[in-house]
């Protein structure tokens, strides 16, 4: 992964909203200087007319923020998986997941749960076993349990194979991924990398 798309993975871990990163194809053209203002001015001219501009300065006051600097906790777990193979594959998984779902022009229906599962896949494999999982990460039983039997009883992890996109509530999924986000915020933590408190809290 390249420096920004780490950036960009570790960036709702904190403080900071989903960065979702897109390309964009730009045609270079010949330099040319625009007449746009000048053929402007020459018909207002015509018609006896001319443009008047001017400025002005307001107050402003900011209503919401950070609460703390994103790019610094971010920096920080970006530099860390950029040596540490698994930390790259959990927040790729995470950030993958997260795209595919709620954001626009999906390129794989069936790709948001795919990656949602890996997450907690890859936290099982990592600690050994679901109850080490659920021990280490302090994660209640019953949240383990529903976010199995999600992706289980869907057949959500053989989707690929089948075409086939099960059909989830908005209110399970939304469940779904506030435990990915809150577990994965555990397991950074206990990396030693920084997260916001808030995200370390069992989700509602």
């Amino acid at each position: 992964m390249s420096a920004l798309q780490l950036l960009s993975a570790a960036w709702p871990f904190c403080g900071g909203s989903f960065m979702v990163l897109e390309s964009r194809e730009v045609i270079i053209a010949a330099r040319f200087q625009s007449n746009a203002s000048t053929v402007r001015d020459q018909l207002l001219a015509q018609r006896g007319e001319r443009s008047i501009a001017a400025t002005v300065t307001l107050a402003c006051d900011t209503a919401a923020t950070y609460r703390l600097p994103p790019l610094k906790g971010a920096s920080t777990i970006a530099n860390a998986a950029t040596t540490n193979h698994g930390l790259r594959r959990l927040l790729r998984y995470h950030q993958t997941a997260w795209i595919e779902y709620y954001h626009g022009g999906r390129s794989d229906p069936s790709s948001w749960f795919i990656d949602l599962y890996k997450v907690r896949d890859f936290l099982k494999k990592f600690y050994g076993s679901e109850q080490a999982a659920e021990s280490e990460l302090a994660i209640a039983h019953p949240d383990w349990s529903f976010f199995g039997g999600i992706l289980n009883n869907n057949d959500l992890r053989h989707a690929e194979i089948a075409g086939l996109v099960p059909s989830v509530p908005r209110e399970d999924v939304d469940h779904l991924y506030g435990l990915a986000l809150t577990w994965t915020a555990r397991h950074l933590r206990k990396l030693g990398l920084p997260v916001l408190d808030d995200l370390c809290r069992d989700s509602a």
